[in-house]
């Protein structure tokens, strides 16, 4: 491929929030255990201290509730957050443009400009609404379809990150 792809994004709340969905759909495992542990200890602790005689019955029947309550907790605290770092970064309402060629993912803002090598990505993923890049385990840039001028440029972007990175499908 001699021919540079481009995408022009914008860093807006609800463009990032479909990037997010796509984010924690990918890693659903990660999140349930980890609000799983701390429901399930804490609901365990409470019905102990303050019902030591409660069945074992009815026990479970509270950390089985007090478990999925947490779960959608979580997910209303995590989305908070990260709305509310978007709204914090000097970046929000600004266009980002990415280029990417054979050797590099070309990363410009109003701000600034960088160039990132395809083998600093960790990992990237394709969804139905857009790719997911990866610098880290948790850490990513949003593009989404709608950024590239047509289907054949997305097309052949995945094509790229399946060459030049660690790729798998989200569907």
């Amino acid at each position: 491929m001699s021919e540079e792809i481009t995408a022009s994004v914008s860093f807006d709340v609800p463009t990032m929030l479909v990037g997010l969905h796509w984010h924690n759909r990918l890693n659903q495992y990660r999140r349930l255990v980890r609000i799983a542990v701390i429901i399930v200890a804490v609901s365990a602790l409470s019905t102990t201290w303050l019902y030591p005689t409660v069945s074992p019955t009815l026990s479970s029947a509270v950390i089985l509730s007090c478990g999925a309550g947490g779960f959608f907790l979580g997910l209303l605290f995590e989305k908070r957050r990260f709305v509310s770092s978007l709204k914090t970064s000097p970046l929000l309402g600004e266009k980002l443009i990415f280029v990417a060629d054979e050797e590099w993912l070309h990363v410009t803002s109003p701000h600034s400009r960088g160039y990132l090598a395809w083998t600093l990505f960790h990992r990237t993923v394709a969804t139905p609404d857009g790719a997911l890049l990866y610098h880290q385990k948790i850490i990513f840039n949003w593009l989404p379809k709608t950024a590239f001028a047509s289907e054949a440029d997305y097309s052949r972007f995945l094509d790229l990150l399946a060459a030049k990175t660690k790729h798998s499908e989200l569907s």
